[in-house]
C-alpha cells in the first residue's frame, strides 16, 4: 500500500487505547566532516533511544530514525498518526 493510500484509508489498524498522548521521535543526522559541532555519541535500538548528555538527565524517544533514513521512511512511519487528531 502506498503512503498516500494509507493516509486516505481507515485508521482501524491503529489501537487508540495503547497510544500515549504525545510521542517523541528523533532523526539522527548523518555525520558530516564539515560540521562545526561536537558529535554526541548515544545508543539506540530500532524503536527506542535514550540520549545522555553530560550533566543532564537522560532523554528518551518513542521512535528513532537512523542516519540512513529517508523522508519517505519517516512519512511511512508517521502516516498512521496523521489521523489521530481527528479522533480526539
Amino acid at each position: 500500500m502506498s503512503a498516500y493510500n494509507a493516509l486516505c484509508s481507515s485508521t482501524s489498524s491503529i489501537d487508540l487505547n495503547n497510544l500515549s498522548p504525545i510521542q517523541v521521535f528523533i532523526r539522527i543526522k548523518p555525520n558530516n566532516s564539515n560540521d562545526q559541532y561536537e558529535i554526541i555519541p548515544f545508543k539506540y535500538s530500532s524503536n527506542t533511544a535514550i540520549l545522555t548528555l553530560p550533566n543532564s538527565p537522560p532523554l528518551s524517544f518513542d521512535n528513532v530514525f537512523p542516519p540512513q533514513s529517508t523522508q519517505y521512511d519517516i512519512f511511512e512511519s508517521i502516516i498512521p498518526l496523521l489521523h489521530l487528531p481527528l479522533y480526539g
